[in-house]
């Protein structure tokens, strides 16, 4: 499917919207109140970055070079110039737990991580108080959790079957999600939200380009597509980047989000409404994404079909794009095994039962 969105160009990192707002609450600088909680925030424990200085060697500071720091943080958030160490990342790689391919790690400056943890906090506030992000995204947020997405999916189950309705699920990996960010889009709609220079132009800066360095002394300059994996802020802007993709879903349809882990569901009496009505919901949503230079990952997708009237685990099939996935028993969503088991009770009819756990037997 042709993309919607035109063809990435790399990003200039002193191109701005041509109408920027000024936004004093946005834009003030940092106390030592917000200084002190960003710094608590982070782990002593955490790996430092080619500096080799950790969180615990800040935190050791005396206190007028804390305020000495937090006023160099200042002049650098109020005139937009931003160290090229900040760039710089060391890159290591350890295998999946799946063992199917290793995962990289970015080791990058916890003075960084600070200030980009600053920036993060007081555009959370202003997300929140904006109501910027919708109520089925629970990724990386205050107040809400993995359990919440479990937690709707398996009550609506329950009470679907409990009624004689079926409900059926995908579970949707958005490809490349972080990597695929376009951030020319991303900085426009930050922009048109209200978003002022001084976040913007450090948002510009963090994911315009990173120096990798690897443990087989490699170094890659590198000029993002994307929001920085392990980024502090990259979680949040992934999360603002996306609200516009449950756009134009039907009221029934539900959907729960944490980052880029999508499950979609529909309920209803009957099988033939409810996978049309799912597979109708994941077209939209692709389309919606397509939009923004993103797109469903087929082979990834998967589906389970609910219900207590003995149809079983791959009777069924949905279409996504030109894959045709049939329904499985479980899935690992979250972290969390959800499993949907046949069960033989003695003299009972037979029923499906459904558990969830964090080891799959």
């Amino acid at each position: 499917m042709d993309k919607l969105c035109p063809p990435w160009a790399e990003t200039n990192p002193d191109d701005m919207p041509e109408e920027v707002l000024a936004n004093p609450l946005l834009d003030k600088l940092f106390s030592f109140h917000e200084f002190n909680a960003a710094l608590a925030d982070k782990k002593d424990s955490s790996a430092p970055g080619m500096d080799g200085i950790g969180f615990d060697a800040i935190k050791k500071l005396p206190l007028k070079y804390k305020l000495l720091l937090l006023d160099i943080f200042n002049e650098m958030y109020s005139q937009a110039i931003f160290p090229d160490s900040w760039r710089e990342a060391f890159v290591i790689f350890i295998s999946k737990a799946s063992g199917s391919g290793l995962r990289p790690i970015s080791l990058t400056s916890c003075f960084c991580k600070l200030f980009e943890t600053l920036v993060r906090n007081r555009l959370q506030w202003w997300a929140e108080t904006n109501i910027w992000l919708p109520r089925s995204q629970h990724g990386f947020r205050k107040g809400f959790s993995c359990s919440d997405n479990l937690t709707g999916l398996l009550l609506r189950a329950e009470e679907a079957l409990s009624t004689g309705r079926e409900v059926s699920t995908a579970f949707l990996d958005v490809e490349g999600a972080f990597d695929n960010v376009n951030i020319d889009i991303l900085i426009d709609s930050l922009s048109r939200l209200g978003c002022s220079s001084c976040p913007l132009k450090f948002i510009k800066f963090i994911t315009h380009e990173r120096i990798i360095h690897t443990t087989n002394n490699d170094t890659t300059r590198r000029s993002y597509k994307g929001v920085p994996q392990g980024s502090v802020l990259s979680p949040l802007l992934y999360s603002i980047y996306v609200t516009s993709i449950i756009e134009d879903l039907p009221a029934h349809v539900y959907i729960s989000q944490f980052a880029d882990d999508l499950a979609v569901y529909t309920i209803s009496g009957d099988s033939v409404c409810s996978i049309s009505s799912l597979e109708n919901s994941v077209q939209i949503i692709d389309r919606n994404l397509n939009k923004l230079g993103l797109n469903i990952a087929p082979h990834k997708t998967k589906f389970i079909h609910i219900n207590n009237k003995k149809i079983k685990p791959g009777s069924k099939a949905i279409r996504v794009l030109e894959s045709t996935i049939k329904s499985g028993n479980n899935y690992k969503f979250l972290g969390i095994i959800f499993d949907y088991e046949l069960s033989f009770s003695s003299g009972q009819p037979h029923s499906y039962q459904m558990l969830i756990s964090n080891e799959h037997d």
